[in-house]
């Protein structure tokens, strides 16, 4: 029989993590695989993506950590069904070279073995204000920020 998923003790590392601005990362090591593949929608634009096993998991958060203060991070709410763990929240970050402060949703897939440990972790963020603030390619005022609605806009 499969481990049950480890909610909680996601949970406690995102409450962690947030509560050290990001300077805390060991929870999050200790729940990947060996061979777990570590992966983001902005992979292209990360010298660490993708990446493998908790050594790959250090380097791929230390990317950003490494370039980026983490100002906010909060939790919404967390999904599990099957095998996935999906993490549904949003980040204030400020890019230390640029200066530029972005406001993204951010949603992590996490994906578990038999034995309850990490197997893939995906991110998906606003990929847009990301390579805006990290490389100025396009300027912070054209990009718009706002809220997600429930509502499609009236035509």
């Amino acid at each position: 029989m499969p481990t049950p998923l480890p909610v909680e003790q996601l949970r406690a590392a995102y409450a962690e993590w947030s509560a050290s601005g990001g300077n805390a990362f060991d929870r999050f090591l200790a729940l990947i695989g060996d061979d777990a593949e570590i992966g983001s929608v902005l992979d292209r634009h990360s010298p660490a993506a993708p990446a493998r096993g908790p050594e790959g998991a250090r380097a791929f958060i230390s990317a950003l950590t490494d370039t980026c203060d983490i100002l906010e991070h909060e939790t919404g709410q967390m999904v599990s069904q099957g095998d996935t763990i999906v993490w549904i929240g949003r980040c204030r970050l400020r890019n230390r070279a640029t200066g530029a402060v972005f406001d993204t949703p951010l949603i992590d897939v996490w994906r578990f073995d038999e034995a309850g440990k990490v197997a893939s972790f995906y991110e998906m963020s606003d990929s847009l204000a990301f390579v805006a603030a990290t490389t100025q390619a396009v300027p912070m005022q054209d990009i718009i920020l706002a809220e997600p609605s429930a509502q499609p806009p009236a035509r």
